[in-house]
């Protein structure tokens, strides 16, 4: 379980959101307007808009939704509604989704539905990435989404990103940042050093 992170002022948690936003890009976990991340507040979260770009962040680009609305606003991330479900059922006090290349990778390539990593200090933090396939049902894909996360901290859903979880944003940008590294070097060690030829 990942207990609820204490907030405090509101403009403190904005300001987090913004910070990590920057070092998402940075790090290259997320590229263009792709991605977004929340923080627990209240009845809710604040969460990036829908079509921001996450390295130029203003409190302009983050929206505040709660349990109680419906339809959400139109300005929030698409992805509000997994946000919100994914607090509602879980103590998460953060949740950080991105577009990162090796995940995504790995996730189209491997047909397992548990990708482990060879890294060992990854396979120790994660156990283990879930590989989520998404429905054209998004209450379904959703429902898988929280099945996934009983017992890890980080997900991939096949074909689009990673989705980690974490007491604080900043402990929810390290699981992404691990399930990245993870999928990296699967992806790495799957390649002979001579000829970068598969391995069988």
């Amino acid at each position: 379980m990942h207990p609820k992170e204490t907030v405090g002022h509101r403009e403190g948690a904005r300001a987090r959101i913004i910070r990590v936003g920057e070092k998402l890009v940075r790090r290259g976990l997320v590229h263009s307007c792709v991605g977004n991340l929340s923080v627990r507040e209240g009845e809710g979260c604040i969460i990036t808009a829908t079509g921001a770009m996450l390295d130029e962040l203003s409190d302009d680009a983050l929206v505040t939704v709660s349990f109680a609305d419906c339809p959400l606003t139109a300005t929030a991330s698409s992805d509000a509604p997994l946000h919100l479900a994914i607090y509602r059922e879980t103590e998460a006090g953060a949740i950080v989704h991105t577009h990162s290349p090796y995940a995504v990778a790995e996730s189209l390539i491997s047909a397992q539905p548990l990708l482990i990593s060879s890294d060992i200090e990854c396979a120790g933090v994660l156990g283990g990435i879930p590989v989520v396939d998404a429905s054209d049902d998004r209450a379904e894909t959703i429902s898988r989404c929280l099945n996934a996360l009983h017992g890890h901290p980080a997900l991939v859903i096949r074909g689009h990103g990673v989705v980690a979880i974490g007491r604080s944003i900043d402990e929810a940008f390290s699981m992404a940042s691990f399930a990245e590294h993870a999928c990296r070097v699967r992806y790495l060690t799957r390649f002979e050093v001579r000829g970068n030829s598969p391995r069988q």
